[in-house]
């Protein structure tokens, strides 16, 4: 099996690589990051009951974690992809 094998070549697929593409014209998305920055803002709710500044600060730590992540859309920009098999299938042996 192994001299047939030899022959053919190997079943693994070699890596390949190509240029990304935009899926819409604003192909965007929130990541698990600005959630939980998000989330972590709430704290600032309990105080709020009992001083009004506090509602500030949410309204402030809220703004700020939009304009991140605005920011960080804005840098976006389109690259090189690459896909290749995980190193333990590509050194298993049949």
């Amino acid at each position: 099996m192994s001299e047939r094998l030899g022959a053919l070549g190997t079943l693994v697929p070699a890596q390949i690589e190509a240029a990304t593409q935009a899926y819409k014209r604003l192909g965007v998305a929130f990541g698990d990051r600005f959630f939980t920055l998000l989330l972590l803002g709430l704290v600032w709710i309990v105080p709020a009951f009992f001083d009004l500044r506090f509602v500030y600060a949410l309204l402030a730590w809220d703004s700020l974690v939009v304009l991140a992540w605005l920011g960080d859309l804005a840098s976006e920009k389109l690259t090189n992809a690459t896909a290749s098999l995980p190193p333990l299938i590509r050194k298993s042996r049949f």
